[in-house]
C-alpha cells in the first residue's frame, strides 16, 4: 500500500459462538466485493478507475488484443482487465482457504500478489 492509499476495512464480530470440534478456525461466514487492485490510488482513484473498466470497455480491449493474435504478450493486460472484471465478486471459499493456510503456519501466503 502507498502513503496515499487510506483505506478503511469494517469487520463486525456479530456473535462469539463455542467453537465446533470439527471445524477450522477463524473461518469467514460473509463478505462482499474483492479487494481493489493493488496500487490503484485509493478510494477515490478506484471509484474512477472503476467506472472507466466498463464491461464494454474491457470487451472492446480483449478484441483488440484477440485481434492482435499476441495474447502471451499481452498476458499482464489480460490479468489486469480481468482483476477490474472480478472486483465485485466475493469468493468465501478462497478466503477460508487462505485462513486455513494462515493457521496451518504459512505465513509467506500473506505476501503473494495473487490474481483471483
Amino acid at each position: 500500500m502507498t502513503r496515499r492509499d487510506k483505506w478503511q476495512h469494517q469487520i463486525r464480530v456479530e456473535a462469539i459462538l463455542t467453537p465446533k470440534s470439527n471445524c477450522f478456525y477463524p473461518v469467514c461466514i460473509d463478505g462482499e466485493r474483492a479487494c481493489p487492485p493493488e496500487d490503484c490510488g485509493g478510494s477515490w482513484e478506484f471509484m474512477a478507475q472503476k467506472q472507466e473498466y466498463s464491461v464494454r470497455y474491457i470487451a472492446s480491449w480483449l478484441s483488440d488484443i484477440v485481434d492482435e493474435g499476441d495474447i502471451p504478450g499481452n498476458i499482464e493486460e489480460i490479468y489486469e482487465l480481468r482483476q477490474w472484471l472480478m472486483v465485485d465478486h466475493f469468493d468465501r471459499q478462497k478466503i477460508n482457504q487462505r485462513l486455513q493456510q494462515y493457521v496451518a503456519g504459512d505465513k509467506e501466503m500473506l505476501f503473494e500478489q495473487r490474481i483471483v
